[in-house]
């Protein structure tokens, strides 16, 4: 969503998610905001989205605890790149789990990217 600072693009954000929440179509969400601790910075980003889709996607608690027995760094935004974080934790679990569970209509929804 496209629009000027405070023309309710988190409003229609929220609304969308818990709209997809409702029909079981949202996956995990993220609304970054400017000066809200982690939610203002992308430090907790992969780690937020991963710990929802353990709740969401059935298969995605032990992809994603393998994961960080084989890389334990993976949960430090010091030793591992948000890019191997996102990999590791968010995109190779849901691929995984896609063989085995209906993603297709599965729903990552982000707020706010320039709040980080």
């Amino acid at each position: 969503i496209y629009g000027y600072a405070g023309c309710s693009k988190s409003a229609i954000s929220q609304a969308v998610a818990e709209q997809l929440a409702q029909e079981d179509r949202l996956a995990a969400s993220f609304f970054f905001f400017r000066g809200a601790g982690d939610r203002s910075t992308i430090s907790q980003f992969a780690h937020t989205i991963a710990h929802q889709l353990t709740a969401t996607i059935p298969d995605a608690l032990s992809i994603i605890e393998s994961a960080v027995k084989r890389n334990p760094g993976l949960l430090s935004t010091s030793t591992s790149s948000l890019s191997v974080q996102f990999r590791e934790l968010v995109l190779n679990p849901m691929k995984i789990a896609a063989s085995s569970v209906e993603l297709a209509s599965a729903t990552i929804l982000l707020d706010g990217l320039d709040e980080c």
